[in-house]
């Protein structure tokens, strides 16, 4: 199993990584978002455990299929 940190946008900037003073005329900005562990945009919210074995099996199954058709596309 393999451990997979979950992330979300960030509420302040959006997925951004910026944000601006306020909006109108008397805008200043961009500059780096400063919300509590923003890092370039995302929030780390969780982790998520991962079997990876089992998603390169299904990968190569997806893959021969893909084979297959390709083939029988080809002639």
């Amino acid at each position: 199993m393999a451990v997979v940190p979950v992330y979300m946008k960030c509420p302040q900037c959006n997925g951004t990584g910026e944000q601006y003073s306020g909006s109108g005329t008397g805008q200043v900005g961009p500059f780096e978002c400063t919300w509590p562990d923003c890092e370039n945009g995302y929030i780390e919210c969780g982790f998520m455990q991962m079997n990876v074995n089992a998603i390169i099996t299904k990968l190569d199954d997806i893959l021969s299929t893909v084979n297959t058709i390709l083939e029988e596309v080809q002639g």
